[in-house]
C-alpha cells in the first residue's frame, strides 16, 4: 500500500525499482527458509519466533524511516527488505514445528493445512486494513510502517509469553498412533496376553 505513495513523492522510485526491493526480500526468504528451518529444529522455536518478530518490527521501522526524513537511498531499502526476508523465513518452519508437536499424526495434516491458509487470509485482510489506514493517515505511508512495526512488536511479546512449543511442557501427551496403528498395537497386545 505504500508503494504508490513512495512513487508519488519520489518519482525516481519507479514501480520497477520498488519491485526489485520485493525481489530482494523474496530471494532472501527463499534462501533462508531452508537455513532457518534447520535452525528451528535445533533451538527453542518460541524464542526464535520472538526474536524474528522483534527483528521484523525493526525492519518495518527501517522501511518507514526514509519517509520521516525524506531520505531515500536504494541501498537502505535493499538492506531492509533482505533483513525482512531473512527474518520472515523463521516464521513458517517454526510455526509448523510447533503445530506438529501439538496435533497427533492422524489429524496433523488437517490442522496444519487449515493453519497454512492464514498466510493468504492474512494478506487479504492486511491489504484491506492497510488501505483503510493509508486513507486515515492522509497518505503518509511512513506511519503505516510504524503501525506495522508496533503490531509486530506486540505479537513478539504475545508469542514469548503465551506459546508453549511442546505440549509435554504443560503435562499433555499427544498420542502419535493413528487409529489403524492403535488397533494393530491393541491386537498384538491381546495376542501377547493370550
Amino acid at each position: 500500500m505504500s508503494k504508490p505513495e513512495i512513487t508519488r513523492s519520489h518519482p525516481e522510485f519507479t514501480p520497477s525499482i520498488l519491485n526489485t526491493f520485493d525481489t530482494a526480500d523474496l530471494l532472501a526468504y527463499a534462501i533462508f527458509l531452508y537455513i532457518n528451518g534447520v535452525v528451528g529444529e535445533v533451538y527453542d522455536q518460541r524464542k526464535l519466533l520472538t526474536i524474528a518478530y522483534i527483528n521484523l518490527s525493526i525492519c518495518y521501522m527501517m522501511l518507514g524511516i526514509p519517509g520521516f526524513f525524506d531520505w531515500y537511498h536504494k541501498a537502505w531499502f535493499y538492506a531492509a527488505q533482505i533483513f525482512l526476508g531473512i527474518n520472515n523465513a523463521f516464521l513458517f518452519p517454526c510455526c509448523i514445528a510447533i503445530m506438529g508437536n501439538w496435533f497427533p499424526k492422524q489429524n496433523r495434516g488437517f490442522f496444519v493445512g487449515l493453519w497454512a491458509t492464514c498466510n493468504n487470509t492474512g494478506n487479504i485482510l492486511g491489504i484491506q486494513f492497510a488501505a483503510v489506514l493509508i486513507k486515515v493517515l492522509d497518505h503518509q505511508w511512513q506511519w503505516l510502517m510504524v503501525i506495522a512495526a508496533s503490531l509486530t512488536l506486540i505479537f513478539a511479546f504475545l508469542i514469548f509469553f503465551l506459546i508453549t512449543p511442546d505440549p509435554e511442557d504443560l503435562g499433555f501427551i499427544i498420542d502419535e498412533l493413528t487409529e489403524k496403528e492403535a488397533l494393530i498395537a491393541a491386537a498384538s497386545d491381546k495376542g501377547v496376553h493370550s
